[in-house]
């Protein structure tokens, strides 16, 4: 048992698949499933109906608005929404398109119930979380698609710049990292700033794909 009281909202079209992850979360006691949608418009509906989940399970292959089209939506209501994204082998193309528009983490369909409680453990406290599997299976797919501006990026970070990126990749916040390395958090935060706009990357979660993507963190 986790955060007894997680409120849950689902948004998946296939209804054996909810209902089958509706089963787990209140079997477990990981969460509460106080809604669910069969598409992004039922889901944005829902918000807009005063529903307030901590958490939304979201698919990215949804009819009328997908989950990428939702998400950017939900982002647009509250930039705050902790967003994980249910996929399929086969859909990493939509990795970073789903980062940029504001999911905190990424789990595979086929997820066990020990990765799902930990992956909800780590968006409650307020850390990205990806599915290992998908993370291999992506990379495998990036390493030719990998562009010479992304490469020319990581050469123009400076040591101290590439340290302070593997703490923030681990997690770390700015006064984790500051007491680490002896220095304010004022200025570990200009760092992380420096490293967005160095990387060109617009949150933490791109920033942690930059850095797998170019060799700074292994996986």
């Amino acid at each position: 048992m986790l955060h007894e009281n997680v409120k849950i909202i689902l948004a998946d079209d296939h209804e054996l698949f909810r209902s089958g992850i509706k089963l787990i979360l209140t079997r477990e006691k990981i969460a509460d499933v106080i809604a669910e949608a069969s598409n992004g418009i039922e889901l944005i509906n829902l918000i807009k109906s005063n529903y307030n989940p901590d958490i939304i399970l979201i698919d990215i292959s949804m009819p009328e608005m997908n989950g990428f089209e939702a998400t950017k939506e939900l982002i647009k209501i509250n930039s705050n929404f902790k967003i994980i994204a249910f996929t399929m082998y086969g859909e990493e193309d939509y990795f970073c398109q789903m980062l940029e528009a504001g999911v905190k983490g990424f789990i595979l369909k086929t997820i066990g119930i020990d990765e799902l409680k930990f992956a909800i453990k780590e968006i409650m406290n307020n850390k990205p979380y990806f599915s290992q599997e998908l993370l291999n299976n992506y990379l495998t797919r990036s390493l030719n698609k990998i562009n010479d501006n992304n490469h020319n990026n990581n050469n123009i970070l400076s040591d101290r710049e590439k340290q302070i990126l593997i703490l923030i990749c681990q997690g770390k916040t700015n006064e984790d990292i500051a007491e680490k390395l002896c220095l304010s958090p004022n200025t570990i935060k200009t760092y992380r700033n420096k490293l967005l706009e160095k990387t060109k990357c617009n949150n933490t979660a791109t920033l942690v794909m930059h850095a797998i993507k170019n060799g700074i963190i292994q996986v």
